[in-house]
């Protein structure tokens, strides 16, 4: 909803404030910790795929003999 100048920024939705009671600065702290959240799960996917990559790499002289294979 669109405020008028002057107007107060809360009080007026069902929005529970969690950080502060102004709503560009909630706002902006959300923002941040959701950008924040982001960059933590693209470090643990990467850190995920190295540990996978190096199983895989220690794995494969024990997986590559040929009566193994089908």
């Amino acid at each position: 909803m669109p405020h008028l100048k002057g107007e107060l920024y809360s009080g007026n939705s069902s929005y529970e404030f969690i950080y502060t009671n102004y709503i560009p600065t909630e706002f902006l702290i959300n923002g941040i910790v959701s950008g924040l959240l982001t960059v933590i799960n693209v470090i643990c996917i990467f850190i995920t795929a190295i540990i996978v990559l190096k199983i895989k790499e220690v794995a494969a002289p024990y997986t590559s003999s040929p009566d193994l294979r089908r």
